[in-house]
């Protein structure tokens, strides 16, 4: 949620198609966690009228929860009912009257396993297949974690990791999240490549079939790249395995999360809005899609004065 027009920005986390929005702003709206993952020194605001509930995307990760003219306001960011491994799952509010929802999964064909069931067939196949190289792909912040601590818990294994993504891991260590990795590049790091089968996380852009010829031609040991993402429930990628696991809420969750708020309006944003606000009107709520002004959509701004500072939050459609 960016600002306009006011000197502050809530940044729901530290995914950059959410916290750009608040390269602009004076003052911040996130948590602690946010604001370390962003390296960011700007003012955090305690907003009186106003709290951060846990959204269970990824670390500090949250949803802003508002009392605002009319009525409670609550913005969900990113979220996800089902706690991970480094998060718990998503606070539902108790009742609110207007919400502004995501809608990345929010077409009906986007039913996940259960994270249980998904984690139960990571472990069989990296266990299966130990004495090979094994990649997976994933974003640098977030997904990169949440598949290292899958690592530690159900495969016994500390993967070598890119250097960012094991930056990204000493911030979530400071907040207590502790993740066994090896930093690529060091000579651990060397030994464990060169001594036989070795398990790595890489970022999601370099994790190819590409990639895997090299570690092939390198190493002398098959390589394997696999990702997991939600998105494995619909579309093909480069890397050779995919399992279908995500940090965000799939159709049922997002069903499931405003029949318990019950909001007396809607709107939906981030992906599948349209889609998922026709689902929602077919189901008896009030939604609406928030997509770009260009493209016909709607815009709600959203205005609170804790002690006298005023600040504008108009909520926009990201990059997913």
């Amino acid at each position: 949620m960016e600002s306009e027009g006011g000197d502050a920005a809530y940044i729901s986390h530290a995914h950059s198609d959410h916290a750009s929005y608040g390269k602009k702003a004076e003052k911040i709206i996130c948590s602690e966690e946010t604001a370390v993952l962003i390296g960011s020194s700007k003012e955090r605001l305690n907003l009186e009228n106003a709290k951060l509930l846990d959204a269970g995307h990824m670390l500090g990760s949250t949803q802003l929860s508002a009392q605002v003219e009319g009525g409670k306001f609550v913005y969900t960011g990113d979220f996800k009912l089902e706690a991970g491994i480094t998060t718990k799952g998503a606070e539902m509010p108790k009742e609110c009257d207007y919400l502004l929802i995501e809608g990345t999964y929010g077409e009906p064909g986007a039913v996940f396993p259960k994270r249980e069931e998904v984690f139960a067939q990571m472990q069989k196949w990296v266990m299966q297949n130990k004495e090979k190289t094994i990649v997976f792909g994933a974003y640098e912040t977030g997904k990169a974690q949440e598949m290292i601590g899958f690592l530690n818990k159900y495969c016994g294994v500390a993967p070598v990791v890119s250097k960012k993504i094991d930056d990204v891991c000493k911030i979530y260590g400071k907040f207590g999240v502790k993740l066994e990795r090896v930093r690529a590049g060091t000579h651990e790091a060397e030994e464990m490549c060169m001594g036989g089968g070795f398990t790595a996380v890489l970022p999601v852009r370099e994790a190819n079939e590409g990639l895997c010829r090299k570690l092939s031609g390198v190493y002398g040991k098959e390589a394997l790249c696999a990702l997991a993402t939600g998105w494995g429930y619909k579309r093909s990628f480069s890397a050779g395995k995919v399992f279908c696991l995500s940090d965000h809420a799939d159709f049922n969750g997002i069903i499931e999360y405003v029949n318990g708020a019950n909001p007396k309006k809607i709107y939906c944003t981030h992906g599948n809005e349209k889609t998922l606000a026709r689902e929602l009107r077919a189901r008896g709520f009030d939604a609406a899609p928030l997509v770009k002004k260009e493209e016909g959509g709607v815009q709600t701004t959203l205005e609170m004065a804790p002690k006298g500072v005023a600040v504008q939050c108009s909520a926009q459609c990201g990059q997913r």
